[in-house]
């Protein structure tokens, strides 16, 4: 009995012994894990700390790329402001000195016809009409017809010196061609017709110059001034090819004129008649202006024994009228104007000089210009080309092109 006390003391002691080292093994479990979870928790806080203030110095850099970035747009856009003044400023001097050019070109513009008309008179005087059959009435007749197409064109557009040159050229061309047609040398032409014509030049020359000053406006002067351009614009498609034959195929009568009315029979029936009339008289102006030179080089080299009834002094307003009107051609980038301004220049001008010097007098057996004459004029023609319409060419095309190219560069890299 007192062993089985003593066992069962002694299982009662060994059980309380293990339950309290169990307890002890719990008790350093919980505090190691708490210990473990506050240092997770410092690291945690450590580490968010650490990224705010990351952060804050990202936030800090980008304000200053932002504001490193602002500033250089406003240098790039102030850069812009100052580069578009100084070309606006370049492009006003250049605008001026082109008008000033223009308005140079009424002189010799204005003394155009006035050489051949004073030697006309001469001739008339002298009694020597035949001498007025050299001067091409085909040529000045589309020369006259030419500038009262740009006439109206040019008052449309408010250009005072173009308009100007028109309403003198055909002022000086209808003097002159009155001339001819009284000596009797415009053959195959009725007298109705002159005066028909006389009188639709004289109506069309003050209805432009009225539109020009403003008097040709309102829903009536509109209407008149639309329906002249349409009529003038007909007449040009008309005329043109009829003017071109008769200097250069006499032989085919009215059969160039017949086809350009049967042409334009079937524009109007396909309703392909031009929208805008005055373009088409631009373009039928520069046309004529074309025939105008082509009519006179022809006669001259056909026809050399009657080059002494030619000015020489007209061919070379013709030039220099014609160049300096060229620059500010140029510079409106009227292609109507640059085309027609060119062609007299070279052809009508320079181009008729040439066969002046080419063909030799036969009474004297001399040319009607010197070599010494036709290289001067041909040395200062090609002088004004190449400094002046050179020089005009670079600034306002190729620096320009430079110029935005180079601010695309820019505004790339930024």
């Amino acid at each position: 009995g007192r062993r089985r006390r003593r066992r069962r003391r002694g299982r009662r002691e060994g059980g309380r012994g293990r339950r309290g080292d169990g307890g002890g093994n719990g008790a350093d479990a919980r505090r190691f894990g708490f210990g473990a979870r506050r240092r997770d928790d410092d690291a945690r806080r450590a580490t968010a700390a650490k990224a705010a203030r990351e952060g804050r110095e990202d936030g800090a850099g980008g304000t200053a790329r932002a504001t490193r970035a602002r500033e250089t747009r406003r240098g790039g856009e102030r850069d812009a402001i100052e580069g578009r003044r100084g070309e606006a400023t370049a492009l006003e001097k250049l605008d001026a000195t082109t008008e000033t050019l223009s308005f140079f070109a009424m002189a010799p513009l204005t003394l155009l016809t006035f050489p051949q008309i004073w030697k006309n008179y001469v001739n008339v005087m002298a009694g020597d009409l035949m001498a007025l059959g050299a001067v091409s009435w085909q040529g000045y007749g589309a020369g006259m017809l030419g500038n009262l197409l740009l006439l109206s064109y040019f008052a449309d557009k408010r250009e005072p010196a173009a308009t100007a040159a028109q309403a003198i050229g055909v002022t000086t061309s209808f003097m002159l061609i009155t001339q001819i047609a009284w000596t009797g040398n415009i053959h195959n032409v009725a007298p109705a017709v002159m005066f028909a014509s006389s009188a639709f030049i004289i109506a069309g020359t003050s209805l432009s110059v009225a539109r020009y000053f403003d008097y040709a406006h309102g829903e009536r002067g509109q209407k008149m001034w639309e329906l002249y351009q349409a009529a003038l614009g007909i007449i040009g498609i008309i005329a043109t090819p009829q003017i071109i034959s008769n200097a250069l195929t006499p032989a085919l009568g009215w059969l160039p004129s017949e086809l350009a009315i049967l042409a334009l029979v079937f524009a109007s029936r396909a309703d392909a008649l031009p929208s805008k009339w005055s373009e088409c008289s631009g373009w039928t102006a520069t046309a004529l202006f074309m025939s105008m030179p082509v009519a006179q080089i022809a006669s001259n080299l056909s026809n050399p024994e009657l080059l002494q009834g030619l000015s020489v002094l007209t061919s070379v307003f013709i030039t220099s009228g014609n160049a300096l009107m060229l620059s500010r051609a140029l510079f409106t980038r009227d292609a109507v104007w640059i085309a027609g301004s060119f062609w007299a220049t070279f052809v009508g001008g320079w181009g008729v000089l040439l066969t002046l010097f080419m063909a030799h007098n036969p009474l004297t057996g001399e040319r009607y210009l010197s070599e010494m004459e036709f290289s001067t004029i041909t040395a200062l023609l090609a002088a004004y080309t190449v400094v002046v319409i050179g020089g005009q060419l670079k600034t306002q095309f190729f620096d320009a092109e430079e110029d935005d190219s180079s601010q695309s560069v820019e505004i790339t890299s930024r």
